[in-house]
């Protein structure tokens, strides 16, 4: 990697939670350490309009303007930088990859991605839908184009000011070949402020098709750690990510919240203990008044489709015996 792209990957890489303060963490976290767990989060994170949420299919509504999203410099192939920052694994995203469409209001550029996970594939991601967790969830975060930088956009007073496209992650039988060029840098990064580049990769690589996300669900909200900022216009894909099970564990495996431990115990003292990072996601929290759209009938999962159906054969039905 050049000198420059190094210099652009840490700056960019200064995460949407180290904007806060650094005291939280989440529930397996608090178990061992002091400090404080999402029900005691500062900041914004007791308010409304927070994030995640559980997504109930049955309540979604139509929007039409919610079309296809465009994407640009998802394709770019570079070394990535990625980093455990005690919480999760993040990974900076150059100014070049940006989005737009998607009924979003203009243009945004890329900040970072992330993940959240469990040690099981029956948990791990933030969003739910009908109260289904899946194994994983993958953010990747976008700022308005006029903000200069991350704290701009956080000072500021638009509603608006990020749009984080959230990917659920499901196991499959398959190997996932762009996800495991991060994995393989893992053992570099296992424990806090550890940091690495990987081999060349880009973001298309990392997520479905682009016509496989067509789809999607929208909700405005917050971001999910703290300060949790109520300035995120939020995209939940339906299409899902596949990973290999074994690919999914080994996040729970190999990453750890602590520094790494450099002093040997003596023989009478109780053994040192890292501390995985597993459950790094923040409960789901109240709709309230809000709405979640939804962009098309083809969104809607299978159990939705009766509501539909019925109408539909009732209205042939009458036409054939017309």
């Amino acid at each position: 990697m050049s000198l420059f792209l190094k210099l652009l990957a840490l700056t960019l890489a200064q995460s949407v939670a180290s904007e806060g303060t650094d005291d939280w963490c989440y529930s397996s976290q608090a178990k061992v350490l002091n400090c404080s767990g999402p029900e005691a989060w500062p900041g914004y994170c007791q308010t409304g309009e927070q994030s995640p949420i559980n997504i109930i299919t049955k309540q979604i509504k139509l929007n039409y303007s919610l079309v296809d999203f465009k994407f640009s410099g998802y394709d770019l192939k570079q070394e990535t930088f990625i980093k455990n920052n005690g919480y999760t694994i993040k990974m900076p995203l150059p100014d070049s990859a940006k989005i737009s469409g998607g009924g979003l209001s203009g243009t945004y550029k890329g900040v970072e991605s992330h993940l959240h996970w469990s040690d099981s594939v029956d948990k791990g991601s933030e969003h739910t839908i009908d109260g289904k967790a899946f194994a994983m969830e993958m953010h990747v975060i976008h700022m308005k184009e006029k903000f200069a930088n991350l704290s701009m956009a956080l000072a500021s007073s638009d509603r608006d000011a990020f749009a984080v496209l959230g990917f659920l992650i499901e196991a499959s039988n398959q190997k996932h070949e762009g996800f495991q060029i991060i994995l393989d840098a893992l053992d570099k990064v296992s424990y806090k402020n550890g940091n690495t580049s990987t081999k060349p990769l880009s973001l298309e690589e990392l997520l479905p098709d682009v016509k496989n996300r067509k789809k999607y669900f929208r909700y405005m909200g917050s971001l999910t750690t703290p300060d949790c900022d109520v300035k995120v216009i939020w995209t939940v894909f339906k299409t899902t990510i596949g990973l290999h099970k074994d690919q999914i564990l080994q996040f729970s495996k190999k990453l750890f919240y602590n520094e790494k431990i450099q002093s040997t115990p003596s023989p009478s003292s109780s053994p040192i203990k890292d501390f995985p990072i597993i459950d790094n996601f923040r409960p789901v929290q109240e709709l309230k008044n809000r709405i979640v759209y939804h962009n098309g009938v083809e969104g809607l999962l299978p159990h939705t489709w009766p509501k539909f159906l019925a109408p539909l054969l009732t209205y042939l039905l009458a036409i054939l015996l017309y």
